[in-house]
């Protein structure tokens, strides 16, 4: 109660201060007064000009989902053009960017709405059901995003005219085209921004470069895998009983799984569906859920790309040397782990700059220094050795740790990495499982060296990090979707084993939140 009156007299407080602001504008300066209050008034009435257009009242009066026919997307540019001008902003497999007219604006929404199955709506930058309500906060967003059951996404932004051939876009995030110099959208059709500027932009580029996703995974419950991992655990340790728990990198719950695989890809398929093609990497049968058939999925066998020499290997550090080695990988691509959860809706250009730099999610702090030690951390040894590459190569030392994010990554550099130091990487990679001789090429060695030579850069993530040796977790694990987050992790990875309750809470989590199955999943009797 008393949060709710705290915010009411903030707003009071501010809506005064505004108040106070136009009185004295009217009072020293009449004139940029008069001109702020036409524009106000301009405005209101292309709204309700809008609205009158789209038939709202009649539409307003819908209580119940309305089904939709279905139509393709030029189908839909088709018909938005006979009715009202259309500008397309950009296209690529699963996207389409356009903006219309704002008197137009609410009468594509009711199009869009009448004419495809629409799952879900991105107001802007907010994800909501498809309801009226929404729809109604729709018509004075300044971008709205329609995101259709085939997983293709049509992101719809408005245009003002504010003088002869000048056109400009409500949508501030525009970096294409927010201004148009051209005499359009007053006549029905479409119209291709390529057309109207000479060449594409350093930004369309990148959003038009193909970016591939993928993944490392190992389940527990693999029979073939488990007698594999026994034997050459106890091989390691001379021993006929398997020791519990030696350390991380040999800990069962390192290779745990439940199913997280299943609700990471449905991530990806709802917030990155311009994923070109997901690659998953393993020495494991696939799950029953998933076919591997699927023209988006590409199911690897580590006998694909490692040689024999250095199989069977456990030690995630070795199998992710080789991921750059995957037949057909695009250039650029995204390297998950199945504990990522992608939580909002991100473009390319949140994992790669304009320019094609990679994007690294890096911590605020510093922690690596000091010699490798048996008793620190497998991740922190593979850090240290990884700086002293960098040290002897490029005079540096580099401090900060990758966060528990998605990994941006480029082929050709990782190419270059194993080429300057093949003799170290021929070395770590004969660990069957995490040693104190290793390297982290994919989360610490190549995104320090593309940083040193002008081919990355630092950049911010919103992080919901999850583990079950913080005693809270609990907590936040419930609150672990609440604000505003771009990528969760729940990362079991530890000497201690979980609270008994963890994995029955983090599977109904997991169902509760990315309950929306993907086209690659197949009935297996389970959700």
């Amino acid at each position: 109660m008393l949060s709710l009156i705290k915010r009411r007299a903030l707003r009071l407080v501010f809506n005064i201060k505004k108040i106070s602001n136009y009185v004295t504008a009217s009072l020293l300066h009449p004139q940029l007064f008069f001109l702020a209050v036409r524009y106000v008034v301009c405005k209101c009435i292309r709204f309700f000009h809008g609205l009158i257009r789209a038939g709202i009242p009649k539409f307003a009066c819908q209580k119940h989902k309305i089904e939709t026919d279905t139509c393709s997307r030029a189908d839909l540019l088709a018909l938005l053009g006979r009715i009202m001008g259309v500008v397309v902003l950009r296209e690529d497999k699963m996207n389409l960017v356009i903006g219309v007219r704002d008197v137009d604006f609410q009468k594509a929404i009711i199009t869009l709405r009448d004419k495809f199955p629409i799952e879900r709506l991105i107001i802007d930058g907010i994800s909501g059901e498809r309801n009226d309500a929404n729809i109604w906060r729709a018509y004075t967003a300044s971008q709205v995003s329609f995101v259709f059951s085939s997983g293709e996404r049509v992101d719809l932004e408005s245009y003002e005219r504010r003088g002869a051939q000048y056109w400009l876009s409500k949508n501030k995030k525009n970096r294409s085209a927010r201004a148009i110099y051209e005499d359009i959208l007053e006549k029905p059709g479409v119209i291709y921004l390529s057309k109207i500027l000479p060449a594409l932009t350093l930004e369309q580029k990148a959003q038009c470069e193909p970016v591939d996703v993928v993944y490392t995974w190992v389940n527990h419950r693999d029979q073939e895998w488990a007698k594999s991992f026994s034997y050459h655990l106890n091989l390691l340790n001379g021993q006929a009983k398997k020791p519990e728990g030696i350390n991380d990198s040999m800990s069962i719950s390192r290779f745990h799984s439940i199913d997280e695989l299943r609700y990471s890809l449905r991530s990806v398929h709802k917030n990155l569906p311009w994923s070109r093609r997901i690659h998953v990497l393993t020495n494991c049968a696939p799950p029953s859920w998933l076919d591997v058939d699927h023209e988006q999925i590409n199911w690897i066998d580590h006998q694909q790309i490692i040689p024999d020499d250095y199989l069977p290997t456990f030690s995630s550090h070795v199998i992710e040397s080789y991921l750059h080695h995957i037949p057909g990988l695009t250039n650029r691509f995204i390297y998950m782990n199945d504990d990522f959860f992608v939580v909002s809706p991100k473009d390319k250009l949140f994992f790669f700059s304009e320019t094609g730099n990679t994007r690294a999610f890096l911590e605020d702090f510093g922690v690596v220094s000091g010699s490798c030690r048996d008793t620190d951390p497998d991740y922190l040894n593979a850090s240290r050795n990884s700086a002293n590459l960098l040290l002897n190569e490029l005079d540096f030392w580099p401090t900060r740790l990758h966060k528990h994010t998605p990994y941006s990554l480029k082929r050709d550099i990782l190419m270059e990495i194993e080429g300057k130091w093949k003799s170290d990487f021929s070395i770590f990679r004969r660990n069957k499982f995490r040693s104190i001789n290793d390297l982290n090429l994919t989360s610490f060695l190549y995104h320090h060296y593309a940083l040193a030579t002008g081919r990355a850069e630092v950049a911010s993530v919103k992080l919901s990090l999850v583990m079950p040796i913080d005693v809270r977790w609990q907590n936040r694990l419930s609150t672990a979707l609440c604000g505003d987050v771009d990528v969760l992790c729940i990362n079991e990875g530890g000497v201690l084993r979980p609270a008994p309750n963890w994995h029955s809470s983090v599977s109904r989590f997991l169902q509760n939140s990315f309950f929306q199955p993907a086209p690659w999943e197949q009935h297996d009797g389970h959700v």
